[in-house]
């Protein structure tokens, strides 16, 4: 029994890697949701461009986490396969926040309606949360990526990275938005961190060097960009300039990826003994995010409670507030998942193994009646 019970302990590096993700994404909505919301002509009238780079160059972190917490499942997922508890367990918190913020908050903003209580009781159908849509889809497509992967040879698999680095590369401005939404990139990021564990390349020495080039070369850049193009836009007046200085992000797509992968690789590769506080933060994340960018909470929370949109006129050094307040929405959102966990966990893991056992039995019941179909 002890033996069973350390293998399903969770390794701490890539825990910890969640903690670092996540907390990229609160700082990116803390930034997208309340600091930059001011309309471009205020930006350039009223603020400077260090603070306005500063700013961009943070907002940057969050497509960096998103893509960190696909690697993270391409790379544990290519040897697993999903099933129905799996969903069920990815589903409940998503359904629970969804209903209990929509409720709250919406009394609270005055905003409650039969509309909105629908859409928050079928949050993924709706798009409630962009993410957890994308990454359901996806989850549903794994079989089919792993069986592609793991029937690739060599020459396949490095036709395939160069394929989708052409994709990710260029960004919107060649292929338009629809073949570049989110579902692509998740589906790439994904086969790439599998294709990690497929050939145990995070103990190459070599590749773990290319992931630390990669995470500097990919921030660099980001920096980068957001200096130059904040200076030319108070340099001569344009708001095109700051419009693209605020979508680096998509443009440069590809760095966020190479910084992801290089974090990833870089942190992987480590290793860091069972850390029993870093898991179980790492195991509130989902709700963190859940919890935080809730459609009813982000006004709530970054515009009309912490009045973020008014620290775009502060200096730069303000950036430091900002990152101390991230660290406290982390917390009380890390806590607020903990105790649901604690409270619903129990009543969670039943309903998982019911609707696995009956759904198992279904699709047996099914399989044997079409073989005698067939007969």
């Amino acid at each position: 029994m002890e033996k069973k019970q350390i293998r399903k302990k969770r390794q701490s590096n890539f825990e910890l890697l969640r903690i670092i993700a996540m907390f990229f994404i609160v700082i990116h909505h803390s930034l997208v949701h309340g600091i930059l919301t001011s309309s471009y002509s205020t930006i350039l009238a009223k603020s400077n461009p260090l603070s306005v780079s500063l700013f961009n160059s943070f907002a940057f972190l969050g497509k960096v986490g998103v893509y960190l917490f696909v690697l993270i499942t391409g790379y544990f997922m290519i040897n697993s396969n999903i099933s129905l508890k799996k969903v069920i367990k990815l589903w409940f918190p998503v359904f629970f926040w969804s209903v209990s913020l929509t409720l709250i908050c919406g009394t609270i903003l005055k905003q409650i309606s039969i509309v909105n209580i629908i859409k928050s009781c079928l949050p993924i159908f709706f798009n409630q949360y962009w993410f957890i849509t994308v990454y359901v889809i996806m989850y549903l497509f794994i079989p089919f990526m792993n069986k592609f992967l793991t029937q690739l040879d060599i020459k396949q698999e490095l036709f395939f990275v160069m394929l989708a680095l052409i994709i990710i590369f260029p960004g919107e401005h060649f292929y338009g938005t629809v073949l570049l939404a989110w579902f692509d990139k998740f589906c790439i990021a994904y086969c790439f961190g599998a294709l990690i564990r497929k050939h145990d390349l995070l103990t190459q020495h070599r590749f773990i060097s290319l992931g630390k080039c990669l995470l500097l070369l990919g921030f660099s850049v980001d920096i980068l960009f957001s200096f130059v193009f904040s200076y030319l836009a108070f340099k001569f007046d344009k708001i095109s300039f700051i419009k693209y200085s605020e979508s680096s992000d998509q443009g440069l797509a590809i760095f966020c990826f190479f910084a992801a992968l290089g974090l990833f690789i870089w942190i992987g590769s480590k290793t860091l003994n069972y850390n029993h506080v870093i898991n179980t933060i790492a195991s509130t994340t989902f709700g963190i995010y859940l919890i935080h960018d809730n459609t009813h909470v982000e006004s709530l929370l970054w515009l009309k409670t912490l009045h973020m949109n008014n620290l775009l006129l502060q200096p730069a050094y303000i950036i430091f507030y900002v990152l101390l307040v991230c660290v406290l929405i982390f917390s009380i959102c890390s806590l607020m998942e903990y105790i649901r966990k604690r409270l619903f966990g129990h009543f969670e893991n039943r309903l998982c193994n019911w609707a696995n056992k009956y759904f198992t039995n279904l699709i047996n019941l099914l399989s044997t009646k079409m073989a005698d179909c067939k007969k």
